[in-house]
């Protein structure tokens, strides 16, 4: 979640957990009131943009699963130049598709500014917010959470896990009811982890709430 100081007008980023508190401006010091009406408005707009970013990758993954499908179907039944000449229109298309989703790589770093990319069987470091890293094997997920704050801090967030097109495969929910993590202290969760049949995973970010 991004605030913006009224004295030094520098913007920062901070964890939604902060909204209707005051914490300290990086930049010069002052106290800073995290005003909720303005985050409502951020999140309205930025879920506006997923949804659409999440409809056209499901539609750009459909069609390039579509089209690099048929081209080694047609590759082994093609004898005759109309047949051929279908084959070389339909790898101009996948060339064309792929160069598409270069772009849509390039506007999902704009949409997502803490986009991180994906690896399996690896300790990857996040270090954003109070997660400080996710390790993904198999069918077991472990998140190791961190609160390097000055106050308890009750973990509510979504791992939002997509694959090149930017469409949702996969997501991690970690909601504590009841339990806080103190400053200072490290906590680890492990769970189960599935994913849909949406291609693989390419990359990660963690949504607060």
């Amino acid at each position: 979640m991004e605030a913006s100081c009224n004295s030094c007008h520098n913007s920062f980023v901070i964890p939604e957990v902060y909204i209707g508190k005051s914490v300290k401006c990086p930049n010069c010091k002052q106290e800073v009131l995290i005003d909720s009406t303005t985050c409502e408005s951020q999140t309205l707009s930025s879920n506006t943009n997923k949804a659409y970013v999440f409809c056209m990758g499901l539609t750009i993954s459909f069609l390039v699963t579509s089209i690099l499908w048929f081209i080694p179907y047609y590759k082994v039944i093609s004898q005759n130049g109309t047949i051929k000449n279908q084959l070389k229109a339909a790898e101009e298309q996948a060339e064309k598709a792929k160069v598409f989703m270069a772009v849509q790589n390039k506007n999902l770093n704009n949409l997502y500014p803490t986009l991180k990319k994906f690896f399996w069987n690896r300790e990857i470091a996040v270090r954003e917010g109070y997660v400080k890293s996710i390790y993904v094997a198999g069918q077991r997920i472990r998140i190791t959470l961190h609160n390097s704050s000055y106050e308890p801090v009750k973990p509510d967030l979504t791992i939002w896990f997509l694959n090149a097109a930017g469409f949702p495969v996969a997501n991690e929910n970690v909601q504590w009811l009841m339990n806080t993590i103190k400053p200072g202290e490290t906590r680890v969760e492990e769970s189960t982890f599935s994913k849909r049949d949406f291609g693989e995973i390419e990359y990660f970010y963690v949504e607060y709430r």
